[in-house]
């Protein structure tokens, strides 16, 4: 124990990355496991629009008219990868809460490295 301390002391970003991934896991496989529903609102619209382009092969305009491009394009760097993960894996809300534990942990990361550097 005391050398996983000693490690993560000496990795500070490494070591957010690893608790916030770890409790991110942990919440999206059970809620995934004890709901049906979603944790957040805009988690259904995420899973709807991309179930609607990779199972549908609707555009996401066709998928919310007049919303849906609209919200493609600005959350493009969440929506395409999750699009993608989606036509590999199918389109599950568990594919979804884990694409979003992985982006979150990273961006703790992220944001330990910027501190961290200041």
């Amino acid at each position: 124990m005391r050398r996983l301390v000693r490690g993560f002391i000496r990795h500070p970003v490494l070591a957010v990355v690893v608790v916030a991934l770890a409790a991110r896991l942990i919440v999206a496989v059970a809620s995934y496991v004890l709901t049906d529903g979603y944790l957040i609102p805009d988690e259904a619209l995420y899973v709807e629009l991309g179930k609607a382009v990779v199972v549908h092969g609707l555009t996401p305009d066709k998928s919310y008219p007049g919303y849906g491009q609209s919200l493609y394009v600005t959350t493009w760097t969440f929506s395409a990868p999750l699009v993608g993960l989606f036509d590999v894996f199918g389109a599950s809300r568990l594919v979804e809460q884990l694409f979003a534990a992985v982006v979150g942990a990273a961006m703790a990361g992220v944001t330990v490295a910027i501190g961290c550097t200041s």
